[in-house]
């Protein structure tokens, strides 16, 4: 489907389009609500709707009919998602890998998303999710997830409040803007490449030997906390780092300056 710079979203069906596999119509104009045909496109691999001015409400439960969805954009619109509680999870639901829904009015962390076991790349930045982060976030995706931002939400704590999380291929966290107390949760991860943002929340303390886990991070940020004591001298061990900003902290006595 080419690309529409204003207008609204044509019925794809009445187009003859029902065996279309990508829709991408990121960044234009697009107005009013998402066609519920287009949640009936059974070939559906790629939909990215993102950066658009479309409105309305979803069901994810209609998304998850689309069991041929690899890709899923629908971020930084004005509609709102709904994850009804209670709704049946469907025997197959679709193999994302990438799923984008950044600013979609969510206030709560969708339960059925426990139970996508292919996703690697998780957007849910700039919502009103509330609460705990549940542990299935860790445990079920320990070996898929690449990319996690939850960022700029209402997140108080992590469930079972772990100091290391296992997720040998995280490459990118982003949890900052929250309201998230306690122990920063430190990835354990083989990522050749790790990029970490803990920044504008209520953290409270850091395993002392943290920079063990973290030999591969270029970038980590620690800012607008209340992290105290003093700087822990495993950050020396940080080799590959380019940045690491502790401002705004609680941090006292001498600055650490040899290798660990």
């Amino acid at each position: 489907m080419s690309a529409l710079h204003a207008g609204n979203i044509p019925d794809p069906l009445s187009l003859g389009l029902s065996q279309i596999e990508a829709i991408v119509l990121s960044d234009n104009q697009l107005t009013g609500q998402i066609p519920e045909s287009l949640f009936q496109l059974a070939n559906l691999r790629f939909l990215y709707l993102d950066s658009n001015k479309l409105m309305g409400t979803i069901k994810l439960s209609s998304i998850w009919g689309l069991t041929n969805l690899n890709q899923l954009d629908l971020s930084n619109n004005m509609i709102s998602l709904i994850d009804t509680e209670g709704d049946t999870i469907a025997p197959y639901l679709p193999s994302i890998e990438y799923l984008n829904f950044a600013s979609c009015n969510l206030t709560e962390l969708p339960a059925t998303l426990r139970y996508l076991d292919t996703i690697t790349h998780l957007d849910l930045s700039n919502n009103q999710i509330k609460g705990a982060i549940p542990s299935w976030v860790w445990e079920n995706w320990k070996d898929k997830l690449n990319t996690l931002d939850l960022s700029h939400n209402m997140l108080t704590t992590l469930e079972k409040s772990p100091s290391l999380v296992h997720m040998t291929t995280l490459a990118f966290l982003d949890l900052s803007s929250n309201r998230l107390e306690g122990t920063i949760p430190i990835p354990v991860t083989r990522s050749r490449v790790v990029v970490l943002d803990y920044s504008n929340n209520s953290f409270s303390s850091i395993v002392s030997n943290f920079g063990r886990y973290l030999t591969n991070a270029i970038y980590i940020n620690l800012s607008k906390n209340k992290l105290s004591g003093h700087i822990p001298a495993s950050i020396c061990s940080l080799n590959k780092l380019d940045i690491m900003d502790l401002s705004y902290n609680y941090f006292g006595g001498p600055v650490p300056s040899h290798h660990v």
